[in-house]
């Protein structure tokens, strides 16, 4: 029994909304990111999961003694009051979530789902949100149905557990229309194509 994938075709539902929420903190973040930027007089900061620094014209910031080169980009020194404060400011500012966390308001997981030869197979999201349409890859493969039923009564009566059974336990939600790759790779295209 081989991996395969399975492809969704999704236009509205809890899955839409929640990426529209995920854009809505992006945009505030970045909103946050900028306005810091025009505080501090850089150009820009490099921030996405965590914060990695900003960015200022050469030389370097005006106050050069609150701050501390790491490569190209410029952090606070948390040693002086300043950089402290400065610092205080950046930890505060909004982590946007990442779009694949969007998929767990549909109960798939953003990691290894299946794992077959030491190779580990996730759920990924992709679509465009301008068209409206998102497209949701899950891998899976064909178990026998009596398995899956005799691992959902032990899963319940708490005396077994596996992630791979309950990853193919998944039922897709009404909104989710199931097409096939050719499908899906056509549309994706034409979707990035007018994006382009």
């Amino acid at each position: 029994m081989s991996v395969y994938k399975r492809y969704f075709r999704v236009t509205a539902g809890p899955l839409v909304n929640r990426i529209k929420e995920i854009f809505a903190e992006r945009d505030a973040a970045a909103k946050q990111w900028d306005d810091l930027c025009r505080d501090v007089g850089a150009l820009s900061a490099h921030a996405g999961r965590s914060f990695a620094g900003l960015k200022f014209s050469p030389p370097g910031p005006e106050d050069a003694k609150s701050w501390k080169q790491s490569g190209a980009l410029w952090l606070p020194k948390k040693s002086t009051t300043t950089g402290k404060a400065l610092q205080q400011r950046i930890d505060a500012l909004i982590v946007p979530t990442q779009l694949q966390e969007a998929l767990k308001v549909v109960d798939l997981h953003t990691g290894p789902a299946l794992i077959e030869n030491n190779r580990w197979y996730g759920s990924t999201l992709c679509g465009k949100d301008s068209a409206g349409v998102w497209f949701v890859s899950v891998p899976w493969r064909d178990e026998d149905p009596q398995t899956l039923e005799q691992y959902q009564a032990n899963r319940d009566a708490g005396t077994h557990m596996d992630g791979c059974l309950d990853h193919l336990l998944w039922i897709p939600p009404p909104e989710f229309a199931e097409v096939k790759r050719w499908q899906f790779e056509k549309e994706y295209e034409e979707i990035m194509g007018k994006a382009a």
